[in-house]
């Protein structure tokens, strides 16, 4: 089971995790597709030759977009959960005080660390996805 979920996340990021969707230039990451709207803040890949590491997109949103984006999946509203696994880095995206929704999506049911964190902060206005692989 293990190999395969290895041989899935290694197929993800091969396969770009930005590409286009078939509605024009219509992005999809993570099986989330993006507003065309969006503006690009920065994007951050750090992994290894194992493909240990994770990779960061990062995009200025509207209250529009927010309304788009919650529509593709469940969001809870921030913050955390305390009981929640996710990886810390996403709160180098993320102030006390920030207002938002957040959806954690796992890859890999037997370790948690293995997941997609969406982060839309409406205090910031800013979407955030930070996969994680490890």
């Amino acid at each position: 089971m293990k190999i395969f979920v290895f041989i899935a996340l290694v197929l993800m990021r091969c396969g770009a995790p930005e590409k286009s969707s078939n509605r024009g230039d219509t992005k999809e990451i993570g099986g989330l597709v993006l507003p065309d709207s969006l503006i690009a803040i920065d994007i951050v890949d750090e992994s290894d030759d194992s493909g240990d590491g994770y990779l960061v997109h990062r995009y200025k949103i509207s209250e529009e977009n927010i309304s788009e984006l919650k529509l593709q999946r469940e969001f809870s509203r921030l913050p955390f959960k305390r009981n929640e696994v996710i990886d810390n880095r996403i709160y180098d995206y993320l102030d006390e005080g920030d207002h938002g929704y957040y959806s954690v999506i796992r890859f890999d049911k037997e370790d948690p660390r293995d997941q997609m964190i969406v982060l839309l902060n409406s205090t910031r206005m800013e979407l955030t996805i930070l996969m994680t692989f490890v």
